[in-house]
């Protein structure tokens, strides 16, 4: 009997490693209050805890940054693409290994 073996798929294999959904990366950037209003709006008239635009102006008021999300598949694209400045900019950045 021939042995079927499964297809490997790697983002299954991402997350065991790292224990996520590595389809998707986490960064924070300083960003200015006109800024930070034009991607998530004004700040909530009441704070609640679960909404992006409430956390992301706590952030902001403590550190000056925000949080964002970014498909991994997309930044990679855009790392790839040499007519993107971002791919020469990010070389130059000291990257954290933690």
């Amino acid at each position: 009997m021939k042995k079927v073996t499964k297809k490997k798929n790697p983002e299954e294999a991402l997350i065991r490693r790292y224990g996520t959904d590595a389809r998707f990366v986490k960064f924070e950037m300083h960003v200015t209050a006109g800024e930070l209003t034009e991607f998530f709006g004004k700040r909530c008239e009441d704070f609640e805890p679960l909404c992006l635009c409430c956390q992301n102006w706590v952030l902001w008021n403590r550190t000056g940054r925000a949080e964002f999300t970014l498909d991994r598949e997309r930044l990679v694209k855009l790392l790839r693409d040499e007519e993107n400045d971002l791919s020469r900019i990010l070389a130059r950045l000291p990257i954290s290994k933690t």
